[in-house]
């Protein structure tokens, strides 16, 4: 019998990283000059690839961030193709429709390719963090969701495959910190949550995209939001791109991974075959023609389409998992269901296009929020409060709600919510 699934939140990348992470990276510090034409202001992130760096040019005082190559020949060669699919971006959106990080172009410094972008603020896993991989406002999730349909339907028309969405490759475009609000999220205890200034983002990290007409690598995706036809070694198009876009969306609706794959202790079955297991305990059992379309199917199905060494399934669909694990009201649960399974489709030729999903109901069924001529993200106030600790509370908001925006700005959202819920709870630790 397989084991109960865990949820966790360190994602597995779709690379492969270097032995020795520190080789080959560019070293910078405040007040350094990268290039002539610009000046460090802070390191703004870190990763595999490199280091990004929020920097200032000297002469017209534009605020951007670069992206530093590390010096290794593969990270240099993905940092040329990214170029080149963003250059093919800027052609192709004159209007900013795309919703894409906007690209100004790169240059060579000491052996490092430079990437130069618009500065944007945190990521939609930072916003996560800050809420403690709670629920998001539905609301933030809706104006979220519409976006990047509307994101992955320029890339379509354009025939792109971003390949790596995930939360962290999303991000905000208004800096400002995380507030406190009164909203409509799916929280069993219906207290409040919190919220960016502004919904607004753009989607980043174009490393590994490529055109559907280009050499596909055979493993795209970050694990937990690879579709099945990469698992299976079928060919993909950018309906593998929706099928991200829905395991991103039920994470931010409820704090916790659609699918967290395991491979088995005693090694009875790999984790791609448990990835597979998981998708049919949600989704149904995976249609035998599909099954078996892929290079690598038959390590992982018979001539039946079974799988080969998991038999025994826990089924528990979409609706189900909403309304008895999260607590969601049946008609709240069945509508969010029916607007991702469609996204879902084992198949990629049947599996919903961007275009189809923007005209789904659900992005009209959230209410509104803020409600239109109020202040959106203000402190809440007493009258807002139940309980008997309502005085105590606004105390807390006062020190809670001013969000910096800087870098421990998600800590000391996540900080004040959980002041927050403590007293609440009467101190319990209120786990769902």
């Amino acid at each position: 019998r397989r084991p109960t699934r865990t949820r966790s939140h360190v994602s597995e990348s779709s690379g492969s990283s270097d032995k020795d992470d520190s080789v080959g990276h560019f070293h910078g510090s405040p007040g350094d000059l990268l290039s002539d034409s610009y000046v460090i202001l802070r390191e703004s992130g870190t990763g595999t690839f490199g280091r990004v760096f929020a920097c200032r040019h000297r002469k017209t005082g534009q605020l951007v961030a670069i992206k530093v190559v590390r010096r290794i020949k593969k990270y240099t060669d993905s940092a040329h193709v990214e170029a080149e699919v963003l250059d093919k971006v800027n052609r192709e959106d004159r209007d900013g429709r795309s919703l894409c990080v906007r690209y100004y172009g790169a240059f060579e410094y000491r052996g490092h390719m430079c990437l130069v972008f618009e500065q944007l603020a945190e990521s939609l896993y930072d916003y996560g963090k800050a809420l403690r991989h709670r629920p998001m406002p539905l609301y933030c999730v809706q104006s979220f969701a519409e976006q990047l349909l509307k994101s992955i339907a320029f890339m379509a028309s354009i025939r792109l495959v971003h390949t790596d969405l995930k939360p962290e490759n999303i991000l905000l475009k208004v800096a400002g910190g995380f507030s406190k609000v009164h909203a409509p999220t799916m929280r069993r205890d219906g207290r409040r949550s919190l919220a960016p200034l502004s919904t607004e983002v753009r989607v980043i990290d174009f490393g590994g995209a490529t055109f559907e007409d280009a050499h596909h690598s055979r493993i795209i995706n970050t694990r937990q939001y690879r579709s099945p036809e990469v698992i299976i070694g079928a060919s993909y198009n950018t309906s593998a791109d929706m099928w991200s876009l829905a395991c991103m969306l039920f994470e931010l609706a409820t704090g916790d991974l659609l699918f967290d794959p395991k491979s088995a202790a005693a090694e009875e079955y790999s984790r791609d075959e448990d990835h597979l297991a998981q998708f049919c305990e949600l989704l149904g059992m995976i249609p035998r023609r599909f099954a078996l379309s892929g290079k690598h199917s038959k390590e992982y199905f018979n001539r039946k389409g079974e799988l080969r060494h998991i038999k025994d399934l826990n089924f528990w669909p979409v609706c189900d998992v909403l309304h008895d694990k999260y607590g969601w009201p049946k008609p709240v649960a069945k509508g969010f269901a029916d607007f991702l399974q469609p996204m879902l489709a084992f198949n990629p030729e049947r599996r919903a296009t961007a275009l189809e999903a923007l005209d789904h109901p659900w992005l009209a069924e959230v209410d509104e929020w803020p409600p239109k001529g109020t202040p959106g993200h203000d402190a809440v106030s007493d009258d807002d409060d139940d309980d008997d600790d309502a005085e105590e509370e606004e105390e807390e908001d006062e020190t809670g709600d001013d969000e910096s925006g800087d870098d421990d700005g998600a800590d000391d959202a996540a900080a004040a919510l959980e002041d927050d819920d403590d007293d609440d709870d009467g101190g319990s630790s209120g786990s769902e």
